[in-house]
Formats: structure tokens, sequence, C-alpha cells
């Protein structure tokens, strides 16, 4: 099991990465691919995650939202969006619904559940580590907890924590030191398809993982 003083810092390393500073109380758009609106700490999708669209309709219906106006938006968001299809109004409307007080009750609850899940994603490999006859130090659980947010449950990556060299986008990764560091993890994630086709933000997650880092116990 993770150890939940780690909790912390795990939370604040992902809003980071998922985030920055803006607010989780805020409806927003990446345009991309298959994602809708986005909103919470963990940036729930409401085209792709049933559980962000359910919560968005209790958050307008908390606000009471007239039902046509609430209607008119879950039918918009419940889709991809390549752009925001919401006028300046409707999302004027989204955005203090959210930012309300029982709209934030829901999305905080939303945020846990997807909180859950990644906790139970660094189980899995600090499992794969203890079996391999080693461990993960804090900001190496940090970066895991970062990945397996982006990227879904780890399947290789346990492999490779328990000691196995393994290889990602045609490169042969050396198996992790003793312990696993946060340097390791960096290696590795260096050569999976995200970081080699984007480079470039792998600068913003490790900048993420500092910002949780900073909330790390002291050691005793």
């Amino acid at each position: 099991m993770s150890d939940p003083a780690l909790t912390p810092a795990i939370t604040a390393a992902l809003r980071a990465n998922e985030l920055g500073a803006a607010s989780p109380y805020r409806i927003s758009f990446a345009c991309k691919g298959s994602s809708g609106a986005s909103f919470g700490a963990f940036q729930g999708d409401t085209a792709v995650n049933p559980a962000a669209l359910a919560t968005l309709r209790r958050v307008l219906a908390a606000a009471a939202m007239p039902t046509d106006q609430a209607g008119r938006i879950l039918d918009a968001v419940r889709l991809p969006c390549p752009t925001d299809p919401l006028s300046r109004a409707d999302e004027a409307a989204v955005n203090a619904a959210l930012d309300a007080p029982q709209g934030r009750a829901l999305v905080d609850a939303l945020d846990q559940r997807s909180l859950s899940v990644v906790l139970a994603d660094l189980d899995l490999a600090n499992a794969a580590a203890a079996r391999g006859g080693n461990s993960i130090d804090p900001a190496g659980q940090l970066a895991i907890c970062l990945w397996c947010n982006m990227s879904g449950p780890p399947t290789l990556l346990l492999t490779w924590l328990g000691g196995v060299p393994v290889t990602e986008s045609g490169a042969v990764v050396a198996a992790p030191g003793r312990p696993v560091k946060l340097d390791d993890i960096r290696r590795y994630l260096n050569c999976t398809p995200f970081f080699t086709a984007h480079p470039n933000n792998m600068a913003h997650f490790l900048q993420s993982v500092a910002a949780g880092a900073a909330l790390l116990p002291t050691p005793g």
C-alpha cells in the first residue's frame, strides 16, 4: 500500500501537471482528439468519462440552472469538442455553478474518485518493485502517479519496476536502480511513445513532480 503521508504531495503534483495555477472550478476545452469539456484538479473529461458528465449534470442541477439551458450545455459537451461549443453566457453560467459551494463539493468528490484510481495504480507499482526486492523512493512515486494519470493503469512499467529490462519505442530500457529514483523513471518515460513524440513536455512533467516533492514529509 502507498504511504498515506504522501497523498498531499501526490495531489499537489497531479494538480500542477493538469492545471498549473488555474482553478479546478472552471470548465476548459483541450480541443484535441476525443476530448470534450474538462474540469477539476484531474481534468475529468465529459466526453470520455461518464462520471465527469454525470458530475457536471449534478453541478448544473444544484445551481438551479434552467432545464433547457442545462440540456443545451450537456448535449454540447457530451461529445468531442474540436472547438469551444459554448456561448459566453453559457460558459459563464457553468463556471459560476462549478465555483459555487455545492459545485465545489461535487467537483472535489469527482477528484477524490480519480485520486483513488491513481493511488491504486501506485500500489501496483510498489508491489511490482517489492516482488523484485526493490522499492521506489518518494519522488519516483510522484512521477509514477503523474504518468498513470496521463496514460492509464501501468502494464509494461510493472515489468520494468520488477527489475527486468523492457523495450519501449524500439529502445531497450535498462532495469532501474535500487531504490528506483526519479531519474530512473525519467529514463523510462523518455522512451515511451508519448515523450518520444513530445519531448518538450518532460520539463513541465518534472516541474509538476517538484511541486509535489515540496510537500513530501521530511525524512525522520
